[in-house]
């Protein structure tokens, strides 16, 4: 499974192209609903998906355009999330 990891203040600082933009990502770094993977971690609705045979799962930006181009052309997407070593199911 491919993660990112967190940014430091740092790295968001020396990637911000202007100030109002690191304005923006300064409100985006306070707590909120996201899990430290970058994804709501909404286990009722995973858990909903799956009982109907539905994969889902979180998925990074930079996996995110193939995931779509996956769906698009209509291959199977659990295949392709196995592929990326991104597990499907869900566990309680």
């Amino acid at each position: 499974m491919c993660f990112m990891g967190r940014w430091s203040e740092e790295k968001v600082i020396g990637t911000a192209p202007d100030q109002s933009s690191l304005a923006a990502a300064r409100k985006l770094a306070r707590p909120g609903p996201w899990s430290d993977t970058g994804s709501n971690d909404d286990s009722n609705h995973a858990a909903a998906l799956a009982g109907i045979g539905v994969p889902a799962f979180a998925c990074t930006p930079d996996l995110f355009p193939e995931l779509m181009a996956a769906a698009i052309e209509r291959r199977d997407v659990s295949e392709w999330a196995a592929f990326h070593d991104i597990v499907t199911t869900h566990e309680t």
